[in-house]
Parts: C-alpha cells; structure tokens; sequence
C-alpha cells in the first residue's frame, strides 16, 4: 500500500471502507437501543488489485463486536437479478441503495451491494439498530 492509501485508512474522523464509501468514525449509538460501542474500531485493510479492502470492529459493552466487512462483489450474489439468498429476507433500501436484510438462526446481517463492492454488516442483534448503523455508511 502506498503512503498515501495507508493515510485514508487510519483516518480518525472517517473509516474508509473502499473508494466509495466510509462511516464515521466515533458510531453515535445514543439512539441505538441494543449496543453500546465501548472504545475505537479495529480496523484492518487488504488491498485487491486496484482495490482497498477495508474491514472495521467496533467493541461493543458485551464484549462482541458490531464488523462492516468489504469485499469485492461477487457475480452472481444479490443485486444482479441472477441468484438470490436462500435464507429470510428483506429487502430494504439504504442510502439510494438496494439492500437485503437476512435473518439466519438467531443471526441478522445487512448486506448493501453495490456497482463494485459488497458491504455486509453483522454483530447487531436489534433490526431497527442494524438499518441505523447501515444508514451511517456514506457513500462518495
């Protein structure tokens, strides 16, 4: 990565999630009802080709963690009217785009595909909070 790739990614006003997106930094959880954020997101990064990569966690006071993963989109995933996800889902729009709410067992993720990337957020067990924390993802 170059200096100036690894200056976007420790950032601490924005994550950067990859070209196109990033959240803030500090989450404001004061009106999320299930999760309190107790201190910085882990942040890790890859970089894929042309591609930076970015994976944040955020502790959460229950000792887990709320993840916003990237990855490059695949093919034949949600958002190319091909294969759809077999689990329950809801499909919902964030920010201008199509997203898909899945409920798996007792597990709840948020996936926000878009022209390039895949955003999955997971670790957020309250659907009204999870849609809240996908709200925050701006995307440029």
């Amino acid at each position: 990565m170059t200096a100036k790739e690894q200056k976007k990614i420790e950032n601490k006003k924005k994550v950067f999630l990859s070209e196109e997106a990033g959240i803030p930094y500090s989450l404001n959880t004061l009106e999320l009802s299930s999760l309190k954020i107790t201190g910085e997101p882990k942040i890790s990064a890859t970089k894929v080709k042309n591609s930076i990569l970015v994976n944040a966690d955020f502790p959460l006071s229950d000792g887990s963690f709320l993840s916003i993963h990237t990855e490059k989109k695949q093919k034949n995933i949600y958002g190319n009217d091909k294969n759809s996800f077999v689990k329950k889902e809801q499909k919902i729009t964030i920010n201008k785009h199509l997203a898909v709410l899945i409920h798996e067992k007792n597990d709840l993720k948020l996936i926000i595909p878009t022209k390039n990337y895949q955003y999955t957020i997971t670790g957020v067990e309250d659907k009204q909070d999870l849609i809240s924390i996908a709200e925050m993802i701006e995307f440029y």
